[in-house]
């Protein structure tokens, strides 16, 4: 019994050392930032320096004793090597790649190449369904591909297990958008070498599923941690890649009018607005670390005016994405639960049926027994809500509130940005407060103020006209 207490306190000094003795070491070194950024600069040169990249192989390969894979294969466990975030050496792995294959693959730097491949082997790389896993193993199967590594079958098996967690039905990307595109960074660099036929068609679908979802203007949506930004040119950093893809590069081959996909409806008028309506399905995974409570979620973009938003992604550390920061409607039940919607059984939005008319119409069931009714005309926006007991609506709203008026059981409001309004109408309404949060831009670091409105009623409609 005292052996096996006398182990365990070695193994949590162990534990505890290893971490702290890696930070000393690597910090005085170069990080894996400085050194993505000084491979990327190599490989920008019209002409690349043999010598200085063949170095950078060397040092990778033999720059690393016992010590150091054990203090690697530690801070892998946690993403948070102090060097740098080890998802980011994905990025080394491929431009190693890219240099090799551009010196015409010399014999001399396959057995360095190898021996990174199976430094990399002795790490943890997540779980199946996450991006660090299937970046970490296209780069690496990349490396195996043009080094002739018999552990390229294995490699290869890791990454087509787990693309179709990646890439759901119809392309929809299970992390949202932001994390689609940063999955194929490095996806496109491995089908550029193996030709991959399951990977490529995969990410074909999920370049045409972004061209879907878009605006008109090619702005995408901030579906879950997403940002409203503007659909990329280019899928990777390289130019080899870059041509390769290009063929299926039609992020601006935008559908005219509505789509219906299985998990959100896109509405685009002539007027320039574009409507976003997510109804995503109960039985999807819902434990990916970068989903949000967005079922049932109406977004609002009038030209270049974002009026209803989410809350997009300010960062692993400060993320906005349970219910109240969505405009969603939510029983009371499950709103005291909300910091465990995780966890929650059915919780999905069902889309029931959708129209095409003078005025558009959805129907959804949302979480709660709550029926969600969307229409629109192109020039106002209609949402009601409707159950047996009463729930909790929430709207967030991107404007300055110049006027508030009540007229019967109507509350007026109209928002303002710069010279554009948006009149606002609610209808059933119990109460309601109002309060500051907080939401990104097309920039993560760019964080804006907007208005929350907490609404409860049984009956609401919410009318928005612009």
């Amino acid at each position: 019994m005292k052996i096996l207490v006398k182990t365990f306190i070695l193994l949590g000094l162990v534990c505890f050392l290893i971490p702290s003795i890696g930070l000393a070491k690597t910090q005085a070194g170069s990080s894996y930032q400085d050194l993505r950024d000084y491979l990327y600069g190599l490989l920008a040169e019209s002409q690349l320096d043999e010598v200085a990249f063949t170095q950078a192989i060397s040092t990778e390969a033999y720059g690393y004793n016992t010590v150091d894979k054990v203090q690697n294969f530690w801070h892998s466990l946690f993403f948070n090597n102090p060097r740098g975030s080890e998802v980011l050496y994905n990025d080394i792995e491929m431009s190693l790649a890219i240099g090799f294959a551009r010196l015409g693959q010399p014999s001399d730097l396959v057995e360095p190449l190898q021996k990174i491949i199976s430094r990399r082997l002795f790490m943890y790389h997540g779980v199946k369904n996450n991006n660090h896993y299937i970046r970490e193993y296209a780069a690496l199967a990349s490396l195996a591909y043009l080094t002739n590594d018999k552990r390229l079958t294995q490699l290869q098996a890791k990454v087509q297990q787990s693309i179709g967690r990646i890439y759901l039905t119809d392309g929809y990307a299970y992390e949202g958008p932001e994390y689609g595109l940063y999955s194929a960074s490095i996806l496109s660099g491995y089908v550029y070498f193996t030709e991959d036929a399951l990977v490529k068609q995969k990410l074909i679908d999920n370049l045409n599923w972004l061209a879907r979802i878009s605006a008109d203007d090619g702005t995408k949506p901030p579906f879950d941690d997403s940002l409203p930004s503007q659909l990329p040119k280019k899928i990777s950093a390289f130019a080899e890649i870059n041509k390769y893809w290009q063929p299926n590069f039609n992020f601006y081959n935008i559908p005219e009018g509505h789509t219906f996909n299985q998990q959100e409806s896109i509405w685009r008028y002539d007027s320039g607005a574009t409507i976003w309506i997510r109804h995503r399905d109960r039985g999807l995974e819902w434990l990916a670390g970068h989903r949000h409570f967005s079922n049932g979620d109406v977004l609002l973009k009038q030209n270049n005016q974002w009026w209803l938003v989410a809350p997009g992604y300010p960062g692993w550390e400060n993320k906005f994405n349970t219910p109240e920061l969505h405009n969603v409607a939510i029983s009371n039940f499950l709103y005291r639960l909300r910091s465990l919607w995780r966890f929650l059984d059915r919780h999905g939005a069902v889309r029931l049926s959708h129209e095409e008319g003078e005025v558009d119409n959805i129907k959804l069931s949302l979480a709660g027994d709550i029926q969600r009714t969307v229409e629109s005309d192109g020039q106002s926006l209609v949402v009601i809500d409707r159950s047996n007991k009463t729930f909790k609506q929430f709207w967030q709203i991107n404007g300055e509130l110049i006027s508030q008026q009540q007229e019967g059981g109507i509350i007026k409001l109209q928002w303002r940005q710069g010279e554009q309004v948006l009149y606002q109408e609610l209808d059933g309404v119990h109460e309601i407060e109002m309060s500051i949060r907080y939401h990104t831009t097309g920039d993560q670091d760019n964080i804006a103020p907007h208005v929350q409105l907490l609404i409860s009623g049984k009956d609401l409609v919410s009318r928005f006209s612009w």
